[in-house]
């Protein structure tokens, strides 16, 4: 298993496939590399394909401290210098874009050729200046306390009921076609069912490092970093989307600083790729190919 060393001692588990302009794909919170692998299956037959799992997360080590969006984004810089690779573009999605916006915050565009940005507000806590934040503008730093220590008390729990917000059928979205409604055919579960369901999708995930992230990512500002992304980028969000408002993401396409991409999928969630994936796979050959 193929795996680098941090500079503070950690082991990144990564994968390579396909041969071409690199492409590094940085996965979601309680996800690993994986995530990644259908559209990877895809994409590898036109471009280096990299996908890897964050600290604390799939394959790679958890460290005694350093799980922050900080440190997610000295390792996605390592993994570029430690591959010696140039001009590399990065995918992130959710929580893989606020490590975009974490790496333009501390290296600026070092390295990087183009980005892809994908369903992750600058911000998550709503408050008087911001009201785009997560679960649909109505989610306060007393919420955010409240949460965390939902996932101490019950991780599991907490990571399902989480997951259900991604989904519409949490919403009253009018008109949003039944076939789209339920993508993990949660409401075709019988009711006692459900926790074992619950148990058995959390059961890969390590509850204390995904916390940490979690954590760290509630807290983080974006919104003066954006301007630091001077590189072209294609920024993704699902209309009328589910945990996050198209809002937040067309203000991140309002304010990144490179020439911009603005990809809106239609009738969508937050799980967009698996939603739209031709779509989306369609439009990021294109983004990658396009002349900037």
């Amino acid at each position: 298993m193929p795996h680098f060393v941090t500079s503070d001692n950690v082991q990144i588990y990564y994968e390579e496939k396909g041969e071409g302009l690199p492409i590094i794909f940085i996965h979601g919170w309680t996800q690993t590399h994986t995530m990644y692998s259908k559209p990877i299956g895809v994409l590898s037959s036109k471009y280096r394909c990299i996908s890897f799992d964050l600290r604390g997360c799939g394959a790679s080590t958890t460290p005694r401290t350093g799980l922050s969006m900080a440190k997610c984004a000295r390792d996605v810089k390592e993994l570029i210098e430690y591959l010696d690779l140039d001009r590399v573009s990065l995918f992130g999605m959710s929580l893989g874009a606020s490590i975009i916006y974490a790496y333009a915050r501390d290296y600026g565009c070092l390295y990087l050729d183009r980005v892809v940005i994908a369903e992750m507000p600058p911000k998550l806590i709503s408050d008087s200046q911001w009201i785009y934040g997560m679960y649909r503008g109505k989610f306060t730093a007393e919420d955010a306390l409240k949460n965390l220590a939902w996932m101490f008390d019950d991780f599991d729990g907490y990571t399902f009921w989480h997951t259900k917000q991604c989904l519409p059928e949490a919403y009253d979205i009018p008109n949003f076609p039944p076939e789209l409604r339920s993508p993990y055919k949660l409401d075709l579960l019988p009711g006692p069912m459900v926790p074992t369901f619950a148990k058995g999708y959390c059961r890969d995930f390590r509850p204390y490092p995904d916390i940490a992230l979690a954590y760290s990512t509630l807290y983080e500002d974006y919104h003066e970093d954006l301007a630091k992304i001077t590189v072209p980028a294609a920024v993704m969000w699902g209309n009328p989307g589910s945990i996050y408002l198209p809002e937040a993401m067309q203000y991140v396409a309002d304010h990144v600083s490179g020439p911009v991409v603005r990809l809106e999928y239609k009738p969508a969630t937050h799980m967009i790729i698996g939603e739209h994936f031709q779509k989306v796979i369609r439009d990021v050959i294109a983004f990658m190919d396009a002349e900037y």
